[in-house]
């Protein structure tokens, strides 16, 4: 006899709390089958959401039941999916599927529309239907194959790691958010100012969501510490210095990774207009809206390897007092520029430093995050890191507090 997890009434296994009792056992195997002939041939307001996931989670439905959730269950139109403080839920809808993290509610309209009443959710639209999430009088439509967090709790933030998302207010403005930027909404109006760079939270959705991005992001972080673990020396100063033009930095940063990171990507860039200076005036400005770091690296078009790679020659020249210009750029072995990369040269400065163009993150594989091979951690040469070229930003505000998204 099959038995029903604590709370939950016999009768409503496997079947909508709306509709009535079913004789029908259902194979795994068929509700795939089922879900994927349902999507060719049903409108997306028509397809069914279930819950394939969850945590911690109850269901309200529209006559003010309250019972609690289980995995596989069918939602019908106008159920509440609420999660507690540690809980966690995935709404799935023909292969789309919504990651809800602790202490959210939403709701369910049909099968193209759901309400986020507070908390977050993290759309994952790489498949199946786009998903239209109504944020009090604002509309956030996920793009097609795309991946978008919104937030809503003293601020509305919508985030996109994949794909676009189009946001339209009550008034009918509209603002389109591409991939690896959001928007932040204090209230319930579209700010006037552009889209900034994403920042990420390498939670279990996003890992999900953008394997390579948080893989990046995550190694770039720890390259980050091992550079602020060392201590001072001259040597990484000068030759990381000759690579731009004296005085181009005047300001003594708070930390040494927020030069040197910056360097890096701007130097193993395979997209972004100008010259070194320019690339890295533009990765500076990122970092200062709060960018994180893998952002930061994807909308350039590189890597944590090519940076770590490049931190690594970086470090070897550390001892030579002078760096001729004739030389080039860093080196960075084993991975040469990619196809239709501009032309990195340390004297080719034009103009002022425009943003980088966006480039779509190649992170859109199925599946959790892997566990790549970081580059080889500096050892004793760490310790020669510090306040590379001469100086760059004051210490970077705290990003706003986010919920994760995950089930234990």
């Amino acid at each position: 006899m099959e038995t029903a997890p604590p709370g939950v009434d016999h009768g409503r296994m496997g079947q909508s709390r709306h509709a009535g009792p079913r004789t029908t056992r259902f194979t795994l195997a068929g509700l795939l089958a089922g879900a994927a002939l349902t999507s060719c041939a049903t409108p997306a307001r028509d397809l069914p959401t279930r819950l394939a996931h969850v945590s911690a989670t109850r269901i309200l439905d529209r006559a003010g039941h309250v019972s609690a959730a289980f995995t596989g269950e069918l939602l019908s139109p106008g159920d509440a999916v609420e999660t507690g403080p540690g809980g966690a839920a995935i709404l799935a809808t023909g292969g789309r599927q919504v990651w809800l993290g602790p202490d959210a509610e939403l709701s369910v309209l049909d099968g193209a529309d759901q309400l986020l009443d507070h908390g977050t959710v993290l759309v994952d639209g790489r498949a199946g239907p786009t998903l239209d999430v109504g944020v009090g009088d604002l509309h956030v439509v996920t793009g097609t194959g795309s991946g978008v967090r919104v937030e809503r709790s003293y601020a509305i933030r919508i985030g996109v790691l994949v794909g676009s998302a189009t946001v339209t207010s009550g008034s009918g403005r509209e603002v389109t958010v591409p991939a690896l930027h959001q928007i932040t909404a204090p209230g319930l109006t579209l700010p006037a100012v552009p889209p900034f760079p994403l920042q990420l939270t390498d939670d279990a959705a996003e890992r999900t969501v953008a394997p390579q991005l948080v893989a990046d992001d995550l190694l770039l972080g720890q390259e980050a510490q091992a550079i602020d673990a060392g201590g001072t020396g001259t040597g990484v100063e000068t030759a990381a210095g000759r690579l731009l033009p004296v005085g181009f930095v005047t300001v003594v940063p708070s930390q040494a990774s927020e030069t040197v990171l910056p360097l890096l990507v701007a130097e193993t860039a395979a997209t972004g207009a100008g010259g070194l200076a320019q690339r890295y005036a533009a990765a500076l400005v990122l970092r200062s809206d709060n960018g994180s770091w893998g952002v930061i690296a994807h909308l350039f078009g590189t890597t944590a390897l090519r940076a770590g790679a490049a931190l690594q020659a970086l470090l070897g020249t550390a001892g030579v007092s002078t760096v001729s210009a004739a030389q080039g750029p860093l080196a960075v072995p084993g991975s040469g520029p990619a196809p239709g990369a501009p032309s990195v040269r340390p004297s080719g400065v034009r103009g002022g430093p425009p943003p980088p163009s966006p480039s779509p993150s190649s992170s859109s594989g199925p599946g959790p995050a892997s566990s790549p091979h970081p580059s080889p951690s500096p050892t004793g040469s760490v310790n020669q890191l510090i306040t590379t070229v001469t100086g760059l930003l004051p210490a970077l505000p705290t990003p706003a507090p986010t919920l994760p998204l995950g089930l234990p």
